[in-house]
């Protein structure tokens, strides 16, 4: 699984190096979720135990505790599981809600808080994903400029720098506000 991960990951993150447009990522991104949902399918079909869902939850349950709930109480119920370090039933709850409302305005920011449970872990292969997503899901919302940055951060953690500086300086030319404020300090470091 954390092969197919980095193998979605490496892809996206040469479509945004190489400055294509959201249409095109999120084209790219569909192409690639389709291939690991394939590879999960014949994972476990095969037998295995790992799920997408490394819970005593299963997906059902996440689907049944999700289903009806007001979006910003499920946000701030995965929060909460995030501080409290209780990453996988966050993600449960993320990937239930996602698989119930593909198209829920709420999409991106679900997306933005799975990015964050991976890069508490320090897993910044798997968080650069969920940022990614999150942005191309939301490039407007609330998180976008924010999910741009820990995306940069995540570039950089993983020695990406040429990634790291492209996303900063998109952050710069296309976000006005706090986080370009942080992306222009980044840059210099660049210098």
């Amino acid at each position: 699984m954390k092969k197919v991960c980095f193998f979605a990951y490496v892809m996206c993150s040469c479509c945004f190096a190489k400055d294509l447009s959201i249409e095109e990522i999120s084209d790219t991104v569909r192409e690639l979720t389709g291939r690991i949902e394939a590879l999960e399918k014949k994972i476990s079909d095969n037998g295995s135990n790992e799920t997408s869902v490394a819970s005593s939850e299963s997906q059902e349950d996440f689907e049944k505790l999700v289903t009806g709930q007001n979006p910003e109480d499920l946000i701030r119920q995965i929060i909460t599981h995030i501080d409290e370090n209780d990453m996988n039933y966050a993600r449960g709850l993320v990937d239930a809600f996602l698989k119930l409302n593909p198209d829920n305005i709420f999409c991106g920011m679900m997306l933005f808080h799975k990015g964050e449970s991976y890069f508490r872990e320090k897993d910044y292969k798997n968080a650069a994903m969920a940022y990614m997503q999150s942005f191309k899901k939301n490039a407007t919302g609330s998180k976008s400029a924010e999910a741009l940055y820990k995306l940069a951060l995540c570039f950089n953690f993983l020695d990406e720098n040429e990634k790291c500086k492209a996303t900063l300086e998109k952050i710069v030319r296309d976000y006005p506000g706090e986080f370009a404020e942080k992306a222009k300090r980044r840059l210099k470091k660049f210098a």
